[in-house]
């Protein structure tokens, strides 16, 4: 294809950037931001960050993706997956799958998704969770969970009466600790909770 302004010639894969001079999009910020908390790309200073623009965005990100490979989903990309398998216009994925999942993965399986969810189609085989009354005992995937966090060392052992009785929503707080302590690597003594 030639490019009859400046009489070279543009790769047929090439992506032209619609007003390369306007300020960098949320998603392109995004992209960059995750990548130099990786430190996988040197820090801006505030004027660089406050005047980055859609052009010289997307050549940073291109140098990135030539760099490291495509960037990782980002958590809200996550979020969003799984709040529409949760819903069942998607299929789950493995915790393995979910951990490498690129942002371009991602986003086509959320337009997928969303495609079912305007369309009213569920996947096959989903049931819909049923809502837990306030004060309800903690649900058979719950105890396992907690079981698995407990045996990984994420969380404190449980006094067997208190496990037997523990409701719902504390089970849903004492997961919700043993994940983050998971995500940070941070093992507890195996003291009774």
């Amino acid at each position: 294809m030639k490019n009859t302004t400046q009489d070279t010639v543009t790769p047929i894969n090439a992506i032209v950037i619609k007003e390369p001079d306007a300020p960098a999009t949320p998603a392109q910020r995004g992209i960059i931001g995750r990548a130099v908390i990786a430190n996988q790309y040197g820090r801006f200073t505030d004027e660089e960050w406050k005047n980055l623009t859609k052009g010289k965005a997307s050549e940073i990100i291109q140098e990135l993706k030539d760099k490291y490979g495509e960037p990782l989903a980002s958590e809200r990309q996550k979020r969003k997956l799984l709040d529409l398998i949760r819903r069942g216009y998607r299929t789950g994925l493995k915790k393995e799958t979910m951990e490498t999942l690129t942002s371009r993965t991602a986003n086509l399986m959320i337009y997928h998704a969303q495609e079912n969810e305007r369309k009213g189609v569920r996947v096959e085989g989903y049931v819909p969770r049923e809502l837990l009354k306030m004060g309800a005992p903690k649900t058979e995937r719950q105890t396992e969970r907690l079981i698995q966090l407990v045996g990984d060392g994420y969380l404190a052992s449980f006094e067997p009466e208190k496990f037997e009785r523990m409701t719902h929503e504390t089970a849903s707080y004492f997961i919700r600790i043993g994940k983050a302590r998971e995500v940070k690597g941070l093992k507890v003594t195996s003291q009774a909770a």
